[in-house]
């Protein structure tokens, strides 16, 4: 969507050695100026966004938690996802730290992150995601024409949240598993 707003600014400095705008400044500028002209479109877009982050989570805890329990069942169909969240499970057992993602080794993060590519590939969580990342990349369009590169729901920062909650599911099965064992 094309924007209307046109501006041309002219910058005067006292010094004559400092009559320039560095590209950052030029950048940061714009982003300011955008952030006011745009606040109340922004406003909704933002409101939108988070409204496709948190129901992509919950989609995603309860992919999770219906996972976990056709594994208790023996109903699961995805034998790539129970010997991953197996595998979690036991090396979160193993694992003396605080059990956030944050704090994990890199080989158990690695783990995590292959957990939710698999529950991405879910029709309700890649739905969500798109969803979301179409909010993002109408925010991006106010601040630039390049669109941001999209990947994989594993990789992006802003759901840290979907991966912490997969560790407490795996938790919860590890220690359900182990009250079963006595």
């Amino acid at each position: 969507k094309e924007r209307s707003v046109h501006v041309h600014l002219v910058i005067f400095s006292t010094d004559p050695c400092g009559g320039y705008l560095t590209k950052p400044a030029i950048l940061e500028l714009r982003s300011a100026l955008t952030r006011q002209i745009f606040k109340d479109d922004l406003k909704n877009i933002y409101v939108q966004q988070t409204a496709y982050r948190d129901q992509l989570q919950e989609n995603a805890l309860e992919v999770m938690e219906s996972l976990i329990q056709k594994m208790q069942d023996g109903e699961i169909s995805n034998p790539k996802l129970e010997l991953l969240i197996t595998e979690l499970a036991e090396r979160l057992q193993n694992y003396t730290g605080k059990k956030v993602y944050g704090y994990l080794p890199p080989a158990t993060k690695r783990i995590v992150a292959a957990i939710v590519d698999e529950l991405a590939g879910d029709e309700r969580i890649a739905e969500a995601y798109s969803l979301w990342q179409d909010m993002r990349d109408e925010v991006f369009s106010f601040y630039s024409k390049a669109k941001p590169k999209r990947v994989p729901l594993s990789q992006q920062k802003e759901f840290k949240a979907i991966k912490n909650s997969i560790i407490r599911e795996a938790e919860r099965l590890r220690q359900e598993l182990e009250q079963n064992r006595s």
